[in-house]
């Protein structure tokens, strides 16, 4: 149950393109209810259940203990997400990772990193391991934030679209990221 603690921070420091997300996003003909003002044509619920594997379980994991349990037999490849708080004022640092995501087709896991005093050992043990995929879109970015916050490098990581342009350029190669979630 070790931890290390997180680095410390910059007073200022310029926000990643990616966390100064677009307030309005459409989607395949529909568009938040902010934007258009109209509820018919608002984005429709998405619920994880109606895209995972049956039996799939989500672990919502708050300590280090928690984390090092759910780890001890961690397998590849994994999905991996990185969540923290915008900030839309300009000249703000950006705030702490909130929430972690590793996800494989029977598991995910959601790892709060804010509730935490540390960052776990076993985390980084496999955040750190090149022979464990991790997979994501805008992975990159995500891995920049890893280090900036807790001095921990992501080996082992596959952008998703780069890999849907190399393994089928004739269906993905003029697609801009955004378009190949979906």
């Amino acid at each position: 149950m070790e931890t290390t603690q997180p680095r410390s921070r910059p007073p200022y420091r310029k926000t990643d393109r990616a966390s100064n997300a677009a307030k309005h996003v459409n989607i395949r003909g529909f568009a938040n209810s902010s934007s258009t003002g109209s509820p018919s044509q608002t984005l429709p619920t998405f619920l994880w259940r109606d895209h995972a594997v049956p039996g799939t379980e989500v672990k919502y994991l708050r300590t280090v203990k928690e984390v090092d349990v759910a780890l001890e037999s961690a397998e590849g490849p994994f999905g991996f997400d990185l969540e923290w708080r915008p900030s839309f004022v300009k000249g703000m640092p950006e705030a702490p990772i909130a929430l972690l995501q590793l996800a494989r087709p029977d598991q995910i896991l959601l790892i709060q990193l804010s509730g935490m005093r540390g960052f776990p050992n076993s985390l980084r043990d496999v955040l750190e391991n090149y022979e464990i995929v991790k997979a994501g879109v805008g992975i990159a970015g995500d891995a920049r934030k890893l280090w900036r916050d807790y001095g921990v490098s992501l080996l082992g990581a596959v952008e998703l679209s780069q890999l849907a342009r190399v393994s089928d350029p004739q269906r993905w190669g003029d697609t801009k990221p955004k378009e190949l979630i979906r």
